[in-house]
């Protein structure tokens, strides 16, 4: 049996919430896999809030603080783009046809930026289709029906 690593796993964990369990294990010199494993077996990564994040941030581990604090600012950034989208929006909505043609390019970033926030572009995944339509009369072509 090898020797038990005599590494600082807390140090790891942190390592690993900041910049992804890949980029830890090569930060720390440890095994891509044991890191992995860890992480797995430990749930460094789970969505949401750490158990723990009740606690003042004192009494919290530094990887635990770090964590709560990313999903705090996390959810008030997507707060704030949410209500600046739908500011836009109302802006855009109240132009002419002609300055809407022109400030096209911000109306793409705009509902590009508010899809991504808001998951409309997975949202309905499945649901989408193509219609594809050839005109025949169009290229001068007829046709005989006899």
């Amino acid at each position: 049996m090898p020797a038990p690593l005599n590494v600082n796993r807390e140090a790891v964990k942190t390592l690993a919430v900041v910049h992804g369990v890949r980029e830890a294990a090569r930060l720390s010199g440890l095994p891509q896999a044991t890191v992995q494993a860890w992480s797995a077996r430990f749930g460094w990564l789970k969505s949401g809030k750490p158990e723990n994040s009740s606690q003042p941030i004192c009494n919290q581990s530094p990887s635990n603080a770090l964590t709560d604090s990313l999903a705090r600012l996390g959810e008030e950034t997507k707060h704030n783009l949410a209500r600046a989208g739908a500011k836009a929006s109302k802006h855009l909505a109240r132009l002419k046809g002609a300055q809407v043609t022109r400030a096209s390019g911000d109306f793409k970033n705009i509902v590009g930026g508010s899809a991504q926030l808001h998951g409309w572009d997975t949202r309905f995944q499945g649901t989408q289709f193509s219609l594809n339509v050839l005109n025949v009369g169009s290229f001068g072509v007829e046709i005989n029906e006899s």
